[in-house]
């Protein structure tokens, strides 16, 4: 038996604990203790704004979208939204980073808003979050919901995406089914709405907003908008023409896109 008053074996237990906690922190979590950070990392945020800049936005509890990433690596994901009188205003996506969860937000708002995490503000985007446009289509919005659903997949199927990685350019996939759909009273009225996700593995790249908005006259047109969620540089094309385009990412606390890193 060696004695550990010997102040080199000492030493050599010491090397070896700590490389050991190192290694314990850094270790692949499993599935269920990634989910569970899942669940409890929305409850800690608060986004106040709207057309007041104080209505509170309301979480979707569920995640509208749990996902994985094998090209990079990543096992598991989740998406998360708040939203505020029915309409999105923040999309989140979580992300394992070694023991901690990367959180990566793009809002989604038509308004400024504020963001904390348990009272500490983590950021303030200065402007809108994405920009509707009007979509140009012969189909008006159907009277019915099931009607319309159809419609809006195949309005969203004329869309495509890419990311374009170091120059390469990469496809995305679109996820056949909506992962959020929702309607909202506050002008502009939406009478019915979507989110489909452009995917890698099953990570959301790219969030495409497709929008029944009523106009003043009562008739509905369609609108559309589209936000990133992920730092490459991405194109999205509507019938083979380009309608937006995103370099690399350039994050502040006042972008309307931005990863907080877990603590």
């Amino acid at each position: 038996m060696v004695s550990i008053g010997n102040p080199w074996i000492a030493a050599l237990l010491l090397v070896a604990i700590s490389t050991t906690a190192i290694f314990a922190e850094d270790a692949p979590q499993t599935a269920d203790q990634l989910q569970a950070k899942f669940d409890k990392a929305p409850l800690k945020f608060m986004f106040v704004g709207g057309p007041s800049g104080k209505e509170e936005f309301q979480l979707v509890p569920q995640p509208l979208l749990n996902w994985s990433n094998p090209e990079r690596r990543t096992p598991a994901g989740a998406v998360y939204i708040w939203t505020l009188h029915g309409r999105p205003e923040v999309a989140m996506s979580l992300y394992p980073n070694y023991s901690k969860v990367d959180h990566e937000f793009q809002s989604l708002s038509r308004y400024p808003f504020n963001a904390k995490i348990e009272g500490r503000e983590v950021w303030n985007p200065k402007g809108p979050g994405i920009e509707m446009k009007t979509l140009e289509t012969d189909t008006k919005p159907a009277e019915s919901k099931v009607a319309r659903l159809r419609q809006m997949r195949a309005l969203a199927r004329e869309f495509t995406a890419s990311l374009d990685p170091r120059g390469k350019t990469k496809e995305l996939r679109m996820l056949p089914s909506p992962i959020y759909r929702y309607s909202s009273d506050e002008k502009p009225v939406v009478v019915d709405g979507t989110i489909f996700a452009f995917v890698q593995g099953t990570d959301p790249e790219v969030l495409l907003l497709i929008e029944a908005v009523k106009g003043d006259d009562g008739a509905s047109s369609w609108h559309y908008g589209l936000g990133r969620m992920s730092m490459v540089a991405m194109e999205v094309r509507h019938n083979d023409r380009a309608v937006w385009k995103a370099n690399w990412a350039q994050q502040s606390h006042t972008t309307p896109y931005k990863v907080v890193p877990g603590e």
